[in-house]
């Protein structure tokens, strides 16, 4: 995974799939590979200025501040997001927003490089600040106090199972 906020800076990349081009902008980049190198997702969160994406089928876009551009194989879209979002990491916490809980244990797992299973059929929605300057263990506690999930640890690997009504 690569993450990074840059501020002010010109950033070129290119590759044989997208290229992208900045200038004097904030924005945070991340690429995320998953162990199947199908899966891998590429995202530019825009928070001043403006940017031009190449995506790997050749077309550019330009995306715009509170704009997200993500592309995973040949598809890409670009939505618009709640910047503080993507960036709250650098202040140390984590901040959502009716964001689904997978998505949220994903952070965590990257972020504290730790392995955490859960089903990702049964989803919940969950909004608020994490921080991260808390261990892991703190974090998964406050959200089994807040949400209807319970979890466990074995053999270093967080499980996360949504309680059954």
């Amino acid at each position: 995974m690569i993450k990074a906020i840059l501020v002010n800076s010109v950033f070129l990349n290119s590759s044989a799939k997208s290229s992208l081009a900045l200038s004097s902008n904030i924005y945070s980049i991340e690429t995320c590979e998953a162990t199947n190198r199908e899966d891998v997702e590429k995202s530019v969160v825009l928070v001043t200025g403006k940017v031009e994406v190449t995506a790997s089928n050749g077309e550019s876009v330009r995306i715009l501040p509170n704009d997200r551009f993500r592309q995973s194989t040949d598809k890409y879209v670009v939505d618009k997001v709640n910047v503080e979002d993507y960036v709250s990491w650098k202040e140390g916490r984590l901040s959502f927003k009716n964001t689904e809980l997978g998505g949220i244990l994903k952070q965590l797992s990257r972020y504290y490089n730790v392995r955490i299973d859960y089903d990702k059929q049964q989803q919940i929605t969950c909004s608020g600040k994490l921080n991260l300057d808390d261990t892991i263990e703190q974090i998964l506690n406050t959200i089994t106090e807040t949400a209807p999930v319970v979890i466990s640890k074995e053999n270093n690997v967080y499980k996360v199972t949504i309680k059954k009504k």
